[in-house]
């Protein structure tokens, strides 16, 4: 993995042993889950949320998470057909468009000078939509008493990024936004049940990362982009397979090998570990 030499505090090696497709514990055939169980994903018409669908076994109901009235039109349609829900997976994401130098060199749309408009859609898609998606499914996580009561967004590992060399400032500082997200939302809601995730899903080839071997970090992300979509998700059907209060409100990386995690849970507890600090 081209990530794990990226320094120790992105946390990419919590675990000694990494993972790049799901096997053993998080496979997903040798995973047994509660019945009746409803997951709803933000984002899983393909690529990695389409992965987390089939991984869950239910059925993608997508929507424009941009856009709040859709959001509680997704909602509303959860709660009619179920009655519950288990598991909510906000997956939607947005990056910059892939911009050309004057010599034909292909990059990655990198600061807050080159398109503010397109800083704002990104912003748009991947906070505020995570943003909008808790606010309309956390009530129905909350009635769901018997449930997973589980509130999961996809980050990435470039939420550690402070600079925009290899991936878009606007993707980095959204994803970071999320991260905090999820700390606040396990904060707030904690002592009603619900457990929230900001999982790092690998990293995979998708549509939104198809060009990227093309751009000058090309050689970067030939070897980085080598993660199964399967990953992901069959590390979120293990991690809401039951409760795990004592992860919640943190961030995961798929990679991470489940049994190793499991065996840190004390570090974790008594530091409150793969949380957001400043160092002073």
């Amino acid at each position: 993995m081209a990530l794990s030499s990226l320094p120790t505090h992105f946390g990419i090696t919590f675990t000694s042993t990494l993972h790049s497709k799901p096997e053993g514990l998080t496979e997903p055939k040798s995973i047994k889950l509660p019945s009746p169980f409803v997951v709803a994903i933000a984002g899983g018409s393909r690529g990695i949320g389409l992965s987390i669908a089939q991984a869950y076994a239910e059925a993608a109901r997508t929507c424009d998470v941009a856009q709040q009235e859709d959001v509680d039109k997704f909602s509303a349609g959860v709660k009619a057909k179920f009655g519950r829900l288990d598991v909510a997976v906000f997956n939607s994401a947005k990056a910059p468009r892939y911009l050309q130098d004057a010599d034909g060199t292909l990059r990655l749309s990198s600061h807050v000078l080159e398109d503010v408009e397109e800083f704002h859609g990104v912003t748009m898609t991947n906070f505020l939509g995570a943003v909008y998606l808790a606010k309309s499914l956390l009530p129905l996580l909350m009635e769901t008493k018997d449930g997973m009561q589980t509130l999961i967004c996809i980050t990435s590992a470039s939420s550690h990024f402070g600079s925009s060399n290899v991936t878009p400032a606007s993707y980095n500082i959204s994803k970071l936004a999320m991260n905090r997200l999820i700390e606040t939302v396990d904060s707030d809601y904690r002592d009603q049940g619900i457990q929230s995730f900001a999982v790092h899903p690998g990293v995979v080839l998708t549509d939104l990362t198809a060009r990227h071997s093309e751009t000058v970090a090309g050689d970067f992300w030939k070897s980085a982009l080598t993660d199964d979509p399967r990953l992901c998700a069959g590390f979120l059907v293990w991690l809401t397979k039951e409760k795990r209060q004592w992860l919640s409100g943190r961030y995961l990386a798929a990679n991470w090998d489940v049994e190793e995690l499991e065996a840190k849970r004390e570090h974790i507890v008594n530091e409150d570990a793969l949380k957001f600090h400043m160092v002073v």
